[in-house]
């Protein structure tokens, strides 16, 4: 069985950012966009199932560098931290704690 590995927070941005950009302020269609996102990665590789994980608390790069992402002054998009409790309610995303979900998903990797 193939379990995809997924970057939620690449997802919950680029979804909240492209509704933004498009005036939907809808929150069922806009998870209704994530979902169709999701979907499609997944049928592109073939699996109906995938572990999601999403940022937590804390990041070790901001303890070695204090300028990390500080060039990011722009406000969050719309409907960010509802999309991000759906996903956390609905997929039972994965908090990964002192670090980015693409690090997780590469330990998990290798």
């Amino acid at each position: 069985m193939l379990v995809a590995l997924l970057d939620l927070d690449y997802i919950l941005y680029a979804t909240c950012f492209s509704c933004s950009s498009k005036g939907l302020n809808d929150l069922g269609e806009i998870q209704a966009k994530a979902d169709n996102f999701i979907n499609g990665i997944l049928d592109a590789i073939g699996t109906d199932y995938f572990i999601g994980f999403l940022q937590g608390r804390g990041n070790f790069r901001k303890l070695l560098y204090g300028g990390y992402k500080a060039n990011r002054k722009s406000p969050p998009p719309p409907f960010l931290l509802e999309l991000k409790e759906y996903f956390i309610e609905e997929y039972l995303a994965s908090l990964v704690r002192g670090a980015e979900s693409d690090d997780a998903i590469s330990i998990l990797h290798w």
